[in-house]
C-alpha cells in the first residue's frame, strides 16, 4: 500500500470514528435527559453545549485535514501533468544527448587560483521515456580524490551550468587516470 493509499485509509477510519462518536454523544444525550439535576452535574459536569463545541472542534480539524490531503492529491497530480508536458516536448532533444560526453569546471566553494579547479566529466548513458537520464559523472579533485557516481537525473540542461562538450577520448583519459589511481592503492 502506497502512502497515498495508507493517508486516504487513515482519514476514512478517521471520518467513521467521528461518525461514532456522534452516535455516542447522541446516545448519551439520550441518557441524560432520563437523569435528575444532580445525576447530570455528576456524569456530564460540561453539559451538551461542552460538548457540540468540542464535537465543533473535531470537525473543524477534520475539514482541515480532508483539505490538505485535497491539496496534496491536487499537488501531486499537477506535478505529474507539468513532468509529462515537460517530457513530451522536450524528449526528443533529451534523446539526443544519449551517448554524449560532457564537462564542468568544478572547484571547491572558494577557488582563488587555476589549481583550485579540476573537470567534472558527464557521460550520459541513455534517456528513458519519461524523461530520466541515466548518467555517470567522474571527477578528481584538486586533492586527488577520485569520485565516481551512476545516478539518475529529472533533467540535464548543458547550456545553463556551464556544462561543455568533451570528446570520449577526453572522459577516457580522465577514467584512465582513475584507473592508475586505483592501481596504486592496490
Amino acid at each position: 500500500m502506497s502512502g497515498v493509499e495508507k493517508y486516504q485509509e487513515m482519514t476514512k477510519r478517521l471520518l467513521a470514528i467521528q461518525k461514532e462518536e456522534e452516535e455516542l454523544l447522541d446516545e448519551m444525550d439520550a441518557v441524560c435527559e432520563t437523569l435528575t439535576p444532580e445525576e447530570k452535574d455528576i456524569v456530564d459536569p460540561g453539559g451538551k453545549q461542552a460538548r457540540e463545541e468540542e464535537l465543533k472542534r473535531a470537525k473543524s480539524m477534520t475539514q482541515i485535514q480532508e483539505k490538505r490531503a485535497e491539496f496534496e492529491r491536487l499537488r501531486r497530480e499537477l506535478w505529474a501533468l507539468e513532468r509529462r508536458e515537460r517530457v513530451e516536448k522536450q524528449l526528443p532533444e533529451m534523446k539526443k544527448l544519449e551517448g554524449t560526453y560532457w564537462k564542468f569546471r568544478n572547484s571547491y566553494s572558494s577557488p582563488k587560483e587555476e589549481g583550485d579547479y579540476w573537470w567534472l566529466y558527464r557521460h550520459v548513458l541513455k534517456v528513458t521515456d519519461d524523461g530520466y537520464m541515466e548518467v555517470v559523472d567522474f571527477q578528481i579533485d584538486k586533492e586527488g580524490r577520485l569520485e565516481v557516481k551512476r545516478r539518475s537525473l529529472g533533467s540535464f540542461e548543458t547550456p545553463k551550468l556551464e556544462w561543455v562538450p568533451a570528446s570520449q577520448d577526453e572522459w577516457r583519459v580522465a577514467v584512465a587516470q582513475g584507473i592508475a589511481i586505483v592501481k596504486v592503492i592496490l
